[in-house]
Order: C-alpha cells, then structure tokens, then sequence
C-alpha cells in the first residue's frame, strides 16, 4: 500500500513539473514580427529544402526587387541570391537561386549551381531534375536550350523530352513544328514524330514542298498533296488556293475541291459570302461559286453585314447588303471607317467628313479627319466602344476633339484637347488642353481637374494613377485627384494589391516597392 502512494505522488510530481514547463516556454516565446516570414509562408505545401522553413528574413535586408508579375510574385535579391515576396510583403519563397525570370502563368524559371529549374509559386520543383543548359517560356510552352539544340519541356510530367530540335514552335494542341538540317516536321509533347521532318515549310493547316503548298490536318495528317501556290487559311472550313496560273478558287478543309479556281482575287467565306475579282470587277459570290447582286468597281471588307463599295456610274463610295444591293447610295469620296454599332465614318466630295448611322443620316459633322478610338488610346488592345456608346477622335493640327455617340445622338463633345488617354477599367476619361489635365466620367461629367504633368499612364490600379512631372513619376489619387506619392522615380510599375515597383534612379539595382500611400519596403 505504501509503495503504491509513493508511486501515485511520484507522477503526480512530474505531471505538475511538465504542465508549469509548457507554461513557461509558452509564456517566453517570441512574437512573429510583422515583417518576417512564418514557417508556413514559406512551406505553404513543401520547400524544396527543409532547412529553409525555420528561417526568418525581415523585408528591409532586400538589395534589389524586381517588378511584381501578374501571379502577384516580386523576385528580390538578398546576398547575391534571389527569392520572391508576394503582394503583401510577405516573403514567399527565400532567396537561393543565382539566377531568376518572373513568375508566368504560376511557373518561374530558376539557376542554381546545379542547373536550371522550373519552380510554382510555392517554390517546389517541376523537373525531375535540373537542366544544364537554358529553359525558356514562350507563348505558354517551355524549351530547354543547349549547345544550340532544343527539346521539349513538359511540365505536367516534370519532365524534357528526347530528341533535340533545330528549332521548336507551337502548332496546335500538344503539337510542335520543329526544324532539323532545314527541314520540317510536326512531333507531339514527348518529341514523337506525326508528320515527317521532310517539307521546307509548316505553317497553320499547311506543308510546303517543292514550292507548292499541302493541306495538313488539325493533328499534323497529311490531307491532300501539294499543289496551291499559297498556303491556306481556313475559315468557316473553307480556304482560297491559288493554282499555277494565279488563279484563285476554293478548297474544303477535307481536301475537297469547293469552287474551281477562275478568280483574279478571292476573299475568306464570312457566312456564306466571299468577295472575290474577275479583271477587275468585284462582286460576290455564294458557297457554291455563284454571283450575288451587282458588280462593283471595288468592294471593301464586310463589317455588321455591310460592305463599303465603290460604283461603276459614278465611282463613288456607299455601303451594299449580303444580296449586293444598295443599302447606301453611292455619294461619297471615302468610306474611311466600316460600320461598328451602327455607325461609320464616311467623307463627302467636299472633303467633310461625317459620322453616319445604318441609314446614311450624318449625326456629326465637320472638315476634319474623324476615326473611331483605337487601341492606342486606350488602355486596352482591342477598339473602344461600350454597348450602349461610340467613342471617335475628330483631329485638325495638332488638337484633337473627343465625340460619343449614344442612341444615335451626339451625348457630348470635348473640344481642343492636346492629349487624350481613356481608362476603360475606371471608366474615366484623362485629357489634357492649355497646360491643365481633366478627369470625366465616361458621360461627360467633369470629376476634378489637377496640376499639369508631363505624361500621365494609361491604367489605374488601386486608386492610383501614375503621373510625370520633370522627368520623375508619381501617383495622384483616382477618387480626389490629389498628389499622394510625390513626382521623385525614375520609373514605376502599376500597384498590383496593394504594391507597386519601383525605380529611384537609371541605377539597375536601386529598385524598391512602395504601397499605396508611398512607404517604401525596403528601407
């Protein structure tokens, strides 16, 4: 009985000894710094190297960062080694690498002393093993490169495929052109040959040998010998050739001789008409090869079931339907702009030019040069328009007016502008006239108006809009049109949740990230 008392007390002892133990080391342990990384920011699911999870890096010790991709990743260089931080600052995967390109579609291309590797965001390895040699990305598919010879990466099996290529280039789904003793052929993702390295050309659905064009297949099959002097291009199935007495006719993508070949000029199929010439004369013609309507002295290109065309009588321009009659009468000296949203931008034989809906009615009108807004002028790359409104620059000298079409009505005109930019995302319109910059909404509204700058950037992120004054950049408040972040970098990038890259000076290692209100990461 005694011996049992004595064992009960004896645990009792060490239980109370280990609980006032955890408590002490609980009570001692050290807060995270806010600007450290944890254990779990930087495994996330696993390191390639288990030392690197108990190390702390404060974001103040980078010597270089670069500029943020779209993935949200920024490589940043400690002690001649590079890693990535993340949007918010948070050092993502550590630096260890001697040699970095920024993340693509969640994959970077990484150097160490043992080769090159692909890597994910959360910094595991992709290859089963480094590369020596050079990987690059381009057109979202990878390549390893060496001695001047290149193979395949595929990165879903983590793995470079045999053989090794002259040249490789993307062809279709998981296929490639490649290029040996110049000679070409098509070869699947693991470097297997589809269509033989024997033809002098590989292009979209076509194979060129002895000067004369084949069809190929969607999956590299040779469909039909060679014999167009052109290479096709098939839309809605069907393409022009061109045969060996530069006569053009069409062909199916089966190989199948659609319209024999008899016309001097032969346009892509839209729907169910093509444009095409006999000595000189432009009509159009069915999927059968048969004349719609009228014939024409010039036809232009289709656009919302119209085409510009140009008159036998008069040789003036207007506008035909499907069935090659008028829709427009001819009666102008220039179609300059097709129909987009109902409207187009046509000039008379006064030199007036003028913006018109489907039914010839001039809604704008002046003695200037009008086209519709394009890619350049916005911050996007594709032409400007919204659903329910058109947007078109009317140029005279050296001002420009902006004008916006709504409902067939002219909703507003922004006269004598020196410089235009238009930001879709924000719906904002920034223009300069007479040394001062504007801001309006897209329906014409005057929002603020601020100090004049050099240049302004064409895209808004976070609030914030990139300005330059003196050769040096800044940010100016969206929302208020205040100057937050001072005009003193050389360059800057768009912020991006939060951050945004930037240069001090023309110096390549003095780059740094700021937030929104300008406070710099790296001290």
């Amino acid at each position: 009985m005694n011996h049992r008392k004595i064992r009960i007390s004896f645990a009792i002892v060490v239980f109370c000894s280990l609980a006032l133990l955890v408590l002490y080391v609980f009570a001692h342990q050290e807060p995270v710094s806010e600007n450290s990384i944890s254990k779990e920011a930087i495994s996330k699911e696993a390191t390639s190297n288990p030392e690197l999870e108990e190390t702390e890096v404060p974001l103040t010790s980078y010597s270089r960062i670069e500029p943020f991709s779209s993935d949200g990743m920024a490589a940043v260089e400690k002690d001649g080694l590079w890693g990535f931080i993340g949007t918010g600052g948070t050092l993502e995967i550590l630096p260890q690498y001697t040699k970095v390109t920024g993340f693509t579609n969640g994959y970077a291309i990484v150097h160490t002393q043992d080769g090159t590797q692909i890597i994910d965001t959360y910094g595991n390895e992709i290859l089963d093993k480094p590369f020596i040699g050079e990987i690059f990305n381009n057109d979202n598919y990878y390549a390893a490169v060496k001695n001047g010879q290149y193979q395949i990466v595929d990165i879903n099996a983590g793995k470079i495929n045999a053989p090794a290529f002259d040249r490789i280039s993307p062809f279709g789904q998981n296929l490639f052109v490649v290029k040996v003793n110049e000679k070409y052929g098509l070869v699947d993702m693991n470097g297997k040959e589809i269509c033989p390295v024997e033809y002098d050309e590989i292009a979209s659905n076509s194979y060129r040998k002895d000067a004369l064009w084949g069809i190929l297949g969607d999956h590299g099959e040779i469909i039909s010998d060679p014999f167009s002097d052109s290479p096709f291009e098939f839309v809605n199935g069907v393409s022009s050739f061109l045969d060996q007495n530069h006569l053009f006719g069409y062909v199916t993508k089966a190989g199948i001789l659609k319209i024999p070949s008899k016309f001097n000029e032969a346009r892509f199929f839209n729907e169910d008409r093509a444009v095409v010439s006999v000595n000189n004369d432009f009509f159009l013609i069915d999927r059968d090869g048969q004349k719609i309507g009228d014939t024409f002295e010039y036809i232009g290109f289709e656009s919302e079931n119209r085409y510009p065309a140009v008159s036998k009588t008069n040789h003036l321009w207007g506008f035909i339907d499907n069935e090659g009659a008028w829709l427009i009468e001819p009666q102008y000296a220039a179609a300059i702009e097709p129909f987009e949203l109902g409207l187009a931008v046509i000039q008379d034989t006064e030199g007036i030019s003028s913006i018109i809906d489907t039914g010839g009615n001039a809604l704008f009108s002046k003695k200037s040069f009008i086209r519709k807004i394009t890619y350049s002028d916005v911050d996007i790359r594709e032409p400007f328009t919204l659903s329910d409104r058109a947007f078109f620059i009317v140029q005279d000298d050296k001002k420009i007016d902006l004008v916006c079409i709504k409902d067939n009505k002219v909703l507003y005109e922004i006269e004598a502008i020196d410089a235009l930019q238009i930001l879709k995302d924000e719906k904002t319109i920034v223009f300069s006239r007479d040394h001062r910059n504007y801001y309006y909404d897209l329906e014409g509204q005057t929002k603020f108006e601020f100090t004049q700058f050099d240049e302004v950037s064409p895209h808004i992120s976070n609030h914030r809009l990139a300005v330059k004054s003196d050769g040096k950049w800044g940010f100016i408040n969206t929302d208020s049109g205040e100057l937050v972040i001072e005009c003193i970098y050389r360059s800057v990038e768009d912020f991006i949740n939060g951050y945004a890259t930037v240069r001090l000076d023309n110096q390549y290692d003095n780059v740094n990230a700021i937030d929104t209100e300008g406070h710099l990461i790296i001290k």
